[in-house]
């Protein structure tokens, strides 16, 4: 009876298993992850920052009339902001990597409060 009660614990040791892992627990998947949301924090963050630098620098006015707003001013930030836009999308869309459109709304959130905050000081 002994030997009955042990064939079918060897047959299930015998048996191939598959070892699946959960997408979310990939350590290689989440490191990239990761760093896809870094690369796009830093992209946003500093061309956010980069766009109102440019925007002060063409607003600057040296003589004596007062500036109006004009597409010189506008162009270089919103070539900037094309840019990002379309670095996500390739990013999202081509690369399928999510993980980058979350790093450039983190950056923008970033770049947000650090404008923000020397515009508090200023004031």
């Amino acid at each position: 009876m002994e030997d009955a009660d042990e064939e079918p614990v060897v047959a299930e040791a015998r048996r191939p298993s598959l070892d699946y892992i959960a997408p979310t627990d990939d350590a290689d998947q989440r490191r990239a992850l990761v760093k896809a949301r870094i690369v796009g924090a830093a992209l946003s963050c500093t061309a956010a920052i980069l766009g109102v630098f440019l925007f002060i620098i063409a607003s600057l006015n040296f003589g004596g009339r007062p500036s109006t707003l004009s597409w010189q001013q506008i162009a270089p930030p919103a070539a900037l902001a094309v840019g990002v836009i379309l670095v996500t999308l390739y990013q999202y869309y081509v690369r399928r990597r999510p993980g980058f459109l979350a790093g450039v709304l983190i950056g923008i959130g970033i770049a947000a409060l650090i404008e923000g905050a020397c515009f508090g000081m200023l004031r």
